[in-house]
């Protein structure tokens, strides 16, 4: 990958002599945070809160007499 976008036959004469630079580490293309893995700890946490979020949910539904089967 590069920083560079601009394919015309101009600005790829520019830089002939230029190595393409690396983005790896450039801050303006970092992974975003919703395609970096989750730690262990957080995906606990989401675990729980889900759970959480379910119980409550079948709680509910008995309170306010339905039966759910």
């Amino acid at each position: 990958m590069t920083l560079s976008s601009d394919d015309s036959a101009k600005a790829r004469a520019r830089r002939a002599g230029k190595p393409d630079q690396d983005i790896r580490n450039h801050p303006d293309y970092k992974t975003p945070w919703w395609r970096k893995p989750l730690k262990p700890y957080v995906f606990w946490i989401v675990i729980a809160a889900a759970a959480v979020v379910v119980v409550a949910a079948i709680l509910v539904t008995l309170s306010l007499g339905v039966s759910l089967f």
